[in-house]
């Protein structure tokens, strides 16, 4: 039987998150161009497209960091790399430790 703690999987989540949209080209993702493109049509005026990026980050962290437990393993399948390879596939069944923090347990 091997737990982990539901904080420390949301972390390792935002970790791969950010580490898949911050690479050294320009424009590596999808989501810098769309940021690009927002910043320019923004009603309020043209904003940097790092500005906008920025705002995307802070919202997808919050996004993860709000992630409910008892969809747990979306957020994997979204982030495989929050989770060891060998429970990726395995269904955890979820409870709290000794110190009231959510815990996924798979046996």
């Amino acid at each position: 039987m091997k737990s982990f703690r539901w904080d420390h999987i949301k972390r390792a989540a935002q970790d791969a998150f950010l580490a898949r949209f911050r690479r050294g080209s320009p424009f590596p993702s999808e989501g810098q161009f769309l940021a690009l493109i927002e910043s320019f049509c923004n009603p309020g005026g043209p904003r940097k497209p790092l500005v906008v990026m920025e705002a995307w980050d802070k919202y997808a962290l919050n996004l993860i960091d709000n992630w409910d437990i008892r969809c747990c393993m979306k957020l994997v399948a979204c982030f495989p790399d929050c989770l060891p390879a060998i429970y990726r596939n395995q269904k955890p069944s979820c409870d709290y430790d000794e110190k009231g923090n959510w815990i996924l347990i798979f046996t």
